[in-house]
């Protein structure tokens, strides 16, 4: 690669592992977000504190001076009503880079989301065409996941020669999600509670639901892949193409404690209008393009939650999470709940 990698988003939890998985490989990156960056002992990487939309940045992408822009920069709070903001920020801004992009003839490869298919009807995995059958699903389900559809739509209706990549991420989570809040990964929340508290609580009406979870890892390391051998210009699914339930995770989180034991806090769910009660990708079409990406089972999802698991029992862990404390951390405040025993099988892992 001639020129760096520009990384969009790179303070955020997905943006700052896609910078790592880069530099570890050698390759040369500027790492930029609004937000104040640090990659310490990381010498490939250059960071520059700036908005994404910033005609500056914008206008180094259209010179050539990237060899691809991985764009992950996003609000992404499911809970954010500012529409204007969002669409500006989701749709306008990135569609602007793509441009920029095709101008200079640089690979533009940008976070979509499972969010866009909103209910599905029937629990089969859900392909990309997906999106345009009702029968199927229901479509996006709030604003979020609105504005990445308008995107995914925007891109795919280019006729340009621009090399592209939208990747529909599921579920991702794993080490680094606590400047989230609320809006970290429902997996990391539960690990986090049954490190610190040995409770895990889940909205009453969801145990049955089951989610795509997709180790971070993954994602950067696919990520680089389509860096090292870009693929056919689309909008691909990523994710690990499982629905494990909570009910399942539940009893991960039972199984990892010491004990074997966790309490099981079931509160109102208030957002079952827009809760996704089931996800799972197809994962076939990405597959074929990109056919040494490693095949996960839920084996390897149990494996990855173990080890972040471990990660948030670490007393340094456990201090920047109580300096968060005031801070919101779910969108499922402990209220009135019904405590239920959890305790851990000793058959192992069971699907709910």
């Amino acid at each position: 690669m001639n020129g760096p990698v520009l990384v969009t988003g790179a303070a955020g939890f997905i943006g700052g592992h896609i910078v790592r998985t880069l530099a570890r490989e050698g390759i040369k990156v500027l790492a930029t977000d609004s937000r104040s960056l640090s990659f310490p002992a990381l010498d490939a990487v250059r960071t520059l504190r700036i908005d994404v939309g910033d005609p500056a940045l914008v206008d180094r992408v259209r010179a050539g001076e990237f060899t691809a822009v991985l764009h992950q920069a996003a609000i992404s709070d499911t809970l954010d009503r500012r529409w204007p903001l969002i669409e500006h920020t989701n749709v306008t801004v990135p569609f602007q880079l793509a441009q920029a992009c095709a101008t200079s003839e640089t690979l533009f490869v940008y976070a979509s989301s499972a969010s866009v298919y909103g209910s599905i009807k029937r629990k089969d995995p859900v392909s990309e065409e997906a999106v345009n059958d009702p029968s199927w699903c229901t479509g996006p389900l709030n604003p979020y996941a609105k504005s990445k559809l308008m995107l995914d739509v925007a891109m795919l209706e280019r006729s340009d020669d621009l090399q592209w990549v939208g990747l529909r991420y599921t579920n991702v989570f794993g080490p680094g999600e606590f400047h989230k809040g609320h809006a970290a990964s429902m997996l990391f929340k539960m690990l986090l509670s049954t490190a610190e508290l040995g409770q895990v609580e889940l909205f009453s009406d969801t145990l049955a639901a089951a989610r795509d979870w997709v180790p971070v890892a993954h994602v950067a390391e696919t990520t680089l892949r389509i860096l090292q051998n870009p693929i056919c210009a689309g909008v691909y699914n990523l994710g690990s193409g499982h629905a494990i339930s909570f009910s399942s995770l539940a009893q991960w989180c039972a199984d990892f404690r010491h004990d074997g034991h966790i309490e099981l806090a079931l509160t109102p769910n208030f957002v079952s209008a827009y809760y996704q009660y089931w996800t799972c990708a197809e994962m076939a079409a990405l597959r074929s393009k990109v056919p040494d990406l490693p095949v996960l089972d839920i084996n390897d999802i149990y494996l990855a939650a173990k080890e972040l698991y471990v990660y948030l029992e670490k007393s340094d862990v456990h201090r920047e999470s109580n300096e968060n404390r005031n801070k919101p951390t779910s969108s499922n405040s402990f209220g009135s709940c019904r405590p239920v025993s959890c305790r851990s099988r000793p058959q192992g892992i069971q699907e709910g």
